[in-house]
């Protein structure tokens, strides 16, 4: 039973699914709630600290209830064995240089076996006699259990390595792990005191079960180190001369992957221990960026191009017939558009209250630029100072012309707003429309959705905030759901007698076409005496006029075929 928060949150997100004829089952609610309570951030954030998991201060009961805690919420399907390796290799070392040898493959039997090993660690633990100088092994009680567990793997005594338990271990003396000698611990070995060669002829350092590397890197000579073949070097110059230079990573062993390895063509010579790369000769494409970095750090560069691509302006008085109809493409939106036989409203879900969120941090130069927009905005009367309860936070959004578009994030009011029904038309009908056309013209909308007023009641839900102030727009937004229906809705009524007989609308894109250049100067005249009336305007730079091809929401057009862009399928590939 969800109750308080949770039991309104429900109440308003289950009237929203039914309007909407979403049919709520278990799996809806389950997903729904998820998303709300459970969200996907979470979930990583659970998946990291999983993979991340280590014993450390913790038991191994507590350890692997941990362990299975978080590996709930691992997205991967787990395997029994990998989960075994996973758990062994994030134990103590103490642990893990026992379990991880025992290669266990069910989990339950790692676990038991870990706290066996657990309990003798810890009852094997050298306590100091300052009284008598040296350490003493404390024997824990109990009688001898063999050398067997249950689930069939031997335990083998890591001090002897006889088949007993250490608590049974006749050996009584301390045992070595460096050198792997009786009668005296690694903490007292006297290897310690020699410093560690490399040999030469195998490349391998004597060492015992932990790796060091302070002794070989004080002891090291540069005759040792140019024959050594576990060195990772290269030359350089320092004050003007050649030097060896020794590369520490800061790990004791470096690894390279066979994937990296294949995906990069590296061959492997063992016989002269050499990773071998391949001499690569196609052309590298670098962006702009990656050149000026090369270039700083002294790569010779023979010849850099920039190309542009220049487009001449139009000028509107070449044009047939669109000559006659200039107010239609104004350089700027003139300001708050007329009152229309529809207004843009905002119906929300019952229940639904106002929400407002704080504004979004900007650079310096991003608040230059958001002051300059509201201030423009401003003067067009599109926007206004608001006192309402709602606020949205905005961001600049860049465009393909290098400038910014300022967007307000509604997602919370569209959370909350009841979804218009309207239907946008499918392409591929309208395109059925086009056959047997010769002619054709697009038209392009300037600020399609700022020439729709919003309804006086609903103005104080498209509020946004902003360091400057907090403003409510008078036209309609973008970003609002069911704005694109709204707008489609108000270009099928304007043009509702001219549809599928030479004109073809989707949203703020017009299409005029005609079977021969008579027809085509007759039709593209009643749709611009249409935009006239109606005070709807139109961005030049974005119209073409008198085509006999013309690319159409993702198709090109003509007379003798109607064909996918290939410029789009080339994006997708």
């Amino acid at each position: 039973m969800l109750v308080g928060e949770a039991e309104h949150w429900w109440r308003g997100t289950h009237h929203m699914l039914t309007a909407r004829g979403v049919v709520v089952d278990w799996e809806c609610f389950r997903r729904m709630f998820l998303e709300k309570y459970f969200p996907e951030s979470v979930r990583h954030a659970k998946e990291v600290e999983f993979m991340q998991l280590h014993q450390g201060e913790m038991t191994v009961s507590e350890y692997a209830m941990r362990f299975e805690h978080l590996a709930r919420f691992y997205s991967q399907g787990i395997a029994e064995a990998w989960k075994c390796r996973k758990f062994a290799k994030g134990l103590k070392y103490e642990l893990k240089r026992v379990m991880v040898p025992m290669a266990i493959t069910e989990f339950l039997a790692l676990v038991e076996k870990a706290k066996v090993v657990e309990r003798l660690e810890g009852g094997n633990r050298v306590v100091p006699q300052p009284q008598q100088g040296g350490p003493v092994i404390r024997q824990p009680s109990g009688a001898a259990g063999g050398g067997r567990q249950g689930g069939g793997a031997t335990l083998r005594c890591y001090g002897c390595v006889g088949h007993h338990f250490v608590r049974d271990c006749p050996h009584t003396e301390s045992w070595c792990f460096k050198c792997h000698q009786m009668g005296h611990e690694s903490t007292n070995c006297p290897t310690r005191s020699r410093p560690e060669r490399i040999d030469a002829q195998r490349g391998d350092t004597q060492r015992g079960d932990r790796p060091t590397t302070a002794g070989r890197v004080l002891t090291l000579t540069g005759a040792e180190a140019s024959t050594s073949s576990d060195l990772v070097k290269g030359k350089g110059r320092a004050a003007g001369k050649d030097v060896m230079i020794l590369f520490d990573s800061g790990a004791s062993h470096s690894f390279i992957s066979y994937d990296w390895l294949s995906a990069n063509r590296i061959l492997i010579d063992c016989a002269n221990r050499r990773l071998i790369f391949p001499q690569v000769e196609e052309e590298l494409l670098i962006s702009a960026g990656q050149a000026e970095s090369l270039l700083r750090d002294g790569a010779e560069c023979c010849f850099l191009l920039a190309a542009l691509n220049v487009e001449t302006e139009r000028v509107i008085a070449e044009i047939d017939v669109v000559r006659d109809f200039a107010e239609v493409f104004p350089d700027e939106v003139p300001g708050l558009p007329p009152v229309r036989e529809m207004e843009f409203s905002i119906d929300l879900v019952p229940g639904a209250g106002p929400v407002s969120v704080a504004p979004y941090r900007m650079a310096p130069a991003e608040l230059v630029e958001l002051k300059g927009q509201l201030e423009d905005l401003l003067e067009k009367q599109l926007v206004r100072p608001s006192v309402s309860s709602w606020g949205a936070p905005v961001l600049l959004v860049k465009k393909k012309d290098g400038g910014s578009r300022l967007c307000v994030d509604y997602r919370q009011l569209n959370k909350l707003t009841i979804k218009n029904k309207y239907p946008l038309p499918w392409i591929d009908d309208l395109m059925d429309q086009l056959r047997g056309a010769s002619v054709f013209s697009k038209i392009d909308l300037r600020s399609s959705y700022h020439q729709i007023r919003v309804k006086e009641g609903d103005i104080p839900k498209t509020a946004f905030r902003t360091r400057y102030g907090h403003y409510e727009y008078g036209v309609m937004p973008f970003g609002v759901t069911n704005t694109p229906v709204v707008f489609m809705d108000y270009m099928n009524r304007i043009f509702r007698p001219f549809l599928d007989k030479f004109v073809v609308v989707f949203i703020d894109d017009i299409l005029i076409y005609s079977r021969t250049r008579e027809e085509h100067g007759e039709h593209l005249r009643v749709v611009l005496e249409i935009l006239k009336a109606k005070q709807l305007y139109a961005k030049l730079s974005k119209c073409e006029f008198w085509l006999d091809e013309v690319k159409f929401l993702g198709h090109v057009i003509s007379a003798e075929w109607i064909a996918v862009d290939p410029a789009k399928v080339e994006s997708v590939l």
